[in-house]
């Protein structure tokens, strides 16, 4: 069995796990990916481990699909593509690829409202 089967097996019994404490109440997922590039809004630059990055992001992806595709009662939002997904470099708990800016923050937040009142 391959890290990815491991992992999901154990992914997906969390997920049922959340379908019990959630009954009847919306579920939203974010396709939540780690950062490919640090900067500002003016310039960017790659971390320098993108291929680490790329490798564990298409790993998230495989995750996130099984879960779409097994639990159709969960709703998700994609950040893919979104222009604000990068590391602020000078973001106040480090430069690091699992954080992003307080723009991205702040329209993935918005996304998230818009899933769950629309």
């Amino acid at each position: 069995m391959n890290y990815l089967n491991k992992t999901s097996i154990c992914f997906l019994k969390d997920i049922k796990k959340l379908k019990c404490l959630s009954e009847n109440k919306k579920v939203i997922m974010v396709r939540m990916l780690l950062a490919e590039y640090y900067g500002n809004a003016d310039s960017k630059v790659e971390f320098e481990n993108i291929e680490e990055i790329r490798k564990t992001n298409r790993l998230l992806n495989e995750l996130y699909d099984i879960v779409e595709g097994t639990q159709p009662w969960i709703e998700s939002i994609s950040v893919c593509g979104m222009s604000e997904y990068y590391t602020d470099s000078e973001f106040r708990y480090g430069c690091y690829p699992w954080h992003l800016n307080e723009l991205a923050y702040s329209k993935i937040g918005k996304m998230i409202q818009e899933k769950y009142h629309g």
